[in-house]
């Protein structure tokens, strides 16, 4: 994006004549009343959850402003009061003498509640209510996010306390539900935890932590659900039945899979997910849904198994058949994960033609982070399967998953969410690999509850809550954040930048100097250092010392081009993902601007939590264990297998990179 176009789509997204979106019913005199907020009221029959945001409403207000607002039983004089009203569509906010927040659920309440509190404000030492009674029917009826912890990955280190924190954070935003993986592939010893193998007791821990992680999001009001591989298994059962094994086709159909067409290995599959489901039923859960990924790492090019797009659909029915012998309830939600267009019309269209849809509740649409062209779907799906959206929240044009800061997109997501009404999208499932795609989130989110509200005020409204920003410094820092969208720019514009972050942070309150500011501060830094070191790089093919040229996209398009085919080499030698990043590392490490920019990326794994000696960059899955699990499922010991020390493992790239 050039400068003139970044500075048309800012434009667009502040734009007033899209405030028409604020669909704001006022009741005279209340409108725009200002109400002093003493107390946190609970309505008649609240419910545990309702309780647990009274909490977070009066621990939100003291940190803000310092105030104390006790909770008491009804709605008085001065009351901030929660309250259930069913009949209710959405959401809606009431202003008297005391506000009312109210929703059909408990969870509509606390959406409620987020928008009340932050149009909070403290004058003279109080704390007071400026905004308007209103109505809020939300666009779009699921608004989920899919957060895995797996990898070593933020949700993985996080406490579940602070992961409960979150899960109150994206309620109070507008989503209403969540859903985890226990991945059978990312910890050892990958063994069946309900087996008698070495190492089971160590699985059944890592699957009970994931539970706990659902049980606090649960009890924050969210509906709860697992993603699924169709036929992913535990390590154990991969290598003890060598006969069952799917036959491995394209890289998207690769892991310890076995053939879903053999009795012996649906059995197990299926038994799998009763284990699975058993467990969290002991742990008190209430899984709503089993949403599938049938590619990556799902998947069989055997011919029994062919079309798989077809196969995975059955295999995906027999699961939740499997799952109704413990949650009668529970529904399925296919994920079309790199499919193809065209295999997703066959896979529609022969679906429709079956028998009973009873299982099958969405159908989500995999946006590509990849690919610039937004093509909405054209499926026939029967009456009772409802179409929805899938997108990577966290990848972005300049990053994916966080390896250099605050993941931002507002104006891919401007473009792919506003239309989701109106093209029949009813449902939307985030993909998300950390905290660092935090700002991308909460405009998801906000979009889908209302499309067509300009991002730079959800993006002011986020500085002003989290941040503690007021007035034109609050306008400023959105400002700021939307220019993280176009990093693509010289190193002494983003100096600029950065230096006002600097500067803006100094001034926050001491709750406002966050790691959610950490992480948009870090993401400014490092691009400067990125445009440094790219600005003293000549171009591909250049004599060496020749100037270069000052457009992030040229440098990038020539140099690390010849950088990442360096990485797929060495990715074919030794069988290890991402090795491009971990070349490029390597072949600047002695840079002076490298080590700085190494210092930010430990500060960042900081604020993601995530431990900086179990990672090269942040993606978590470059040179752990991921050698010695392709090789023993390719049967053979690759080049890196049993090099222990990263040392030992750049001195390989050395010898294969004279």
């Amino acid at each position: 994006m050039s400068l003139t176009a970044f500075h048309r789509f800012r434009n667009r997204v502040a734009c007033p004549r899209n405030w028409v979106w604020f669909a704001v019913l006022c009741a005279l005199p209340s409108c725009g009343a200002e109400v002093e907020i003493r107390r946190i009221g609970i309505g008649r029959g609240a419910g545990p959850v309702l309780e647990r945001y009274a909490g977070v409403a009066a621990r939100e207000i003291h940190l803000r402003f310092g105030v104390r607002t006790p909770i008491e039983p009804g709605c008085t004089p001065g009351s901030l009061c929660l309250q259930v009203v069913p009949g209710v569509r959405g959401w809606k906010i009431e202003a008297s003498d005391h506000m009312t927040v109210a929703g059909a659920t408990a969870l509509d309440t606390v959406h409620a509640l987020g928008t009340a509190l932050r149009q909070l404000d403290s004058v003279n030492g109080k704390v007071v209510f400026r905004g308007a009674s209103s109505t809020t029917a939300p666009a779009v009826a699921l608004r989920g996010i899919y957060a895995p912890a797996h990898m070593n990955n933020p949700y993985a280190k996080l406490p579940v306390e602070e992961l409960g924190r979150l899960f109150e954070d994206w309620a109070l935003w507008g989503a209403n539900a969540t859903w985890n993986w226990v991945d059978p592939m990312s910890y050892m010893p990958r063994v069946d935890p309900f087996s008698k193998e070495q190492g089971a007791a160590e699985s059944l821990a890592y699957m009970r932590r994931v539970l706990a992680s659902l049980r606090e999001a649960q009890r924050a009001g969210l509906e709860v659900g697992f993603t699924s591989g169709t036929n992913v298994v535990w390590y154990d059962q991969f290598r003890n039945h060598p006969g069952l094994r799917a036959q491995m086709g394209t890289r998207l159909i690769t892991g310890q899979l076995l053939c879903p067409s053999q009795p012996a290995a649906r059995k197990i599959i299926l038994d799998n997910t009763r284990n699975l489901l058993a467990e969290s039923r002991r742990m008190g859960l209430n899984i709503g849904s089993l949403d599938f990924y049938t590619r990556d790492p799902s998947g069989c090019a055997c011919e029994k198994c062919k079309p798989w797009n077809r196969t995975s659909l059955v295999v995906c029915r027999d699961i939740v058949e499997a799952a109704h012998e413990i949650y009668p309830n529970l529904v399925g939600d296919l994920i079309t994960w790199y499919w193809s267009p065209e295999e997703s019309m066959d896979a529609a269209t022969w679906f429709s033609s079956q028998g009973a849809k009873y299982w099958l509740r969405f159908w989500f649409h995999h946006f590509p982070t990849w690919r610039r062209e937004i093509r909405y779907p054209e499926l026939r799906l029967p009456a009772s399967v409802r179409l929805g959206g899938m997108y990577n929240l966290s990848a972005a044009d300049n990053d994916v998953y966080g390896n250099e800061g605050a993941i931002t997109r507002f104006s891919y997501l401007i473009k792919l969410m506003t239309p989701f009404p109106e093209r029949g999208l009813q449902g939307f499932h985030g993909y998300t690999e950390g905290n660092y795609d935090d700002l991308n989130k909460v405009v998801a989110l906000q979009l889908l509850v209302t499309p067509q509200r300009p991002v730079r005020d959800i993006i002011e409204e986020y500085c002003r809550w989290y941040f503690g920003a007021r007035g034109a410094v609050a306008g400023e820092l959105a400002e700021l954040i939307i220019g993280l969208d176009d990093l693509h720019t010289s190193a002494p514009q983003l100096g600029k930048m950065t230096e006002r972050l600097l500067a803006i942070e100094k001034g926050l309150p001491a709750w406002g100097r966050n790691w959610r500011f950490a992480q948009v501060r870090l993401r400014a830094q490092v691009a400067q250092l990125n445009m440094e070191i790219l600005d003293g790089l000549p171009p591909h093919g250049a004599e060496a010392g020749a100037p270069a040229p000052a457009n992030y996209k040229s440098v990038v398009g020539k140099r690390f081009r010849e950088l990442m085919r360096r990485g797929l080499e060495f990715q074919r030698v030794t069988e290890v993902q991402d090795a491009a990043w971990d070349a490029y590392k390597y072949l600047v490490d002695k840079d002076v601007l490298v080590r700085k920019r190494a210092v930010l990326l430990h500060e960042l794994m900081h604020v993601y939590k995530v431990d900086a000696d179990q990672t090269i960059g942040l993606n978590n899955i470059y040179l752990g264990d991921w050698p010695v699990w392709f090789a023993e499922q390719n049967g053979h010991y690759n080049k890196l297998a049993g090099l222990a020390t990263v040392p030992e493992q750049h001195k390989l790239i050395a010898e294969l990179w004279p």
